[in-house]
């Protein structure tokens, strides 16, 4: 009998704890959800990454580098650096600041040759550029490299 009510005890102990993380998942769900969101979604970018290649994206950048010269670019995999420079020159874009990062092979390689650098910067909110269709792979994964500065 006393085993009965000590195993019933455990469960219902057992329930509970998960009910509370549970519970609280949802709370910081909520919060993050309602509070953080909002205020971040408001502050600033300080980079920008463009996943693979394409020569919108890359015209995508080179408008932004043109607008907000101070905010650093990285083009992931993208055309080879003397296209990009001529891209961007055409644009009335800066180059300084921009940088090719030439060994991704994937997505995942995107972010996982870009994130280092973009830390190493203090970058905390970035704006990715990317197509539709690379779109749903780029959400899966959000996170030294042979990187160089175009001229």
């Amino acid at each position: 009998m006393q085993h009965r009510l000590n195993k019933k005890r455990r469960q219902r102990i057992l329930l509970l704890g998960i009910f509370v993380l549970l519970g609280s998942m949802v709370i910081s769900l909520l919060f993050n959800l309602t509070v953080r969101l909002p205020v971040n979604a408001e502050q600033p970018i300080d980079a920008v990454l463009v996943l693979g290649g394409s020569m919108q994206r890359e015209f995508e950048a080179a408008q932004i580098a043109k607008q907000s010269p101070e905010i650093p670019i990285i083009i992931s995999k993208g055309s080879v650096a003397p296209c990009l420079s001529r891209l961007f020159e055409k644009q009335g874009a800066r180059t300084k600041g921009v940088w090719l990062e030439r060994c991704a092979r994937s997505t995942f390689d995107n972010f996982f040759f870009s994130t280092p650098i973009l830390r190493r910067w203090g970058v905390h909110k970035v704006l990715v550029i990317t197509s539709l269709t690379h779109l749903p792979r780029a959400q899966l994964l959000r996170s030294e490299e042979h990187t160089s500065e175009l001229q």
